[in-house]
């Protein structure tokens, strides 16, 4: 089943559309829009642009990880120096909730590259340069060429935002 969604940010004539369900279960955008939808314990989110004013954009909502976690998302998708410049961090954020942000922003720029990419790609294709704390703001180098939109060495931004104090918004915009 499609689903529904708004898209009243664009125009009249995208007033109300459905969105279909790709083979990778990814949202099937009418022509000429990108998007990205996210949802995570009472929270939802979707956001969508027009192409070809973007290549791709990417939100994801997600839990604050809990300690027990960290060994996981190590092991999946920071790899140990972004691990290290994260536990380095200090300021008003937990080790949880930065973690769960560079987390997250990696999958933000995930769903903003693969209209582009067309297929999954591991998380060390992307390497967390810096988080801004205070701008709410998080810089991402590709560390290999996905497709010609998202070359090796390109720095994609990402922002972020706590919607309570345990969940997290990250959004990408390229």
């Amino acid at each position: 089943m499609a689903a529904r969604a708004a898209l009243l940010a664009i125009d009249a004539t995208y007033a109300e559309v459905n969105v279909g369900i790709g083979p990778a279960r990814e949202p099937v955008w009418p022509l000429g829009i990108i998007g990205s939808i996210s949802h995570a314990r009472g929270f939802a989110a979707a956001v969508a642009v027009r192409r070809p004013v973007y290549t791709g954009v990417g939100i994801y909502v997600e839990d604050v990880v809990a300690a027990d976690s960290h060994a996981a998302l190590r092991a999946i998708a920071l790899n140990e120096c972004e691990f290290d410049y994260v536990r380095r961090m200090t300021g008003s954020l937990t080790l949880d909730t930065l973690l769960t942000i560079a987390f997250s922003a990696k999958e933000s720029l995930f769903k903003a590259a693969y209209p582009s990419v067309g297929r999954y790609f591991d998380f060390s294709a992307a390497q967390l340069l810096k988080i801004d704390i205070d701008a709410g703001t998080l810089a991402i180098t590709l560390t290999e060429s996905l497709s010609a939109d998202f070359e090796r060495g390109r720095i994609c931004c990402a922002g972020f935002e706590l919607l309570a104090s345990d969940v997290v918004l990250t959004h990408c915009v390229v």
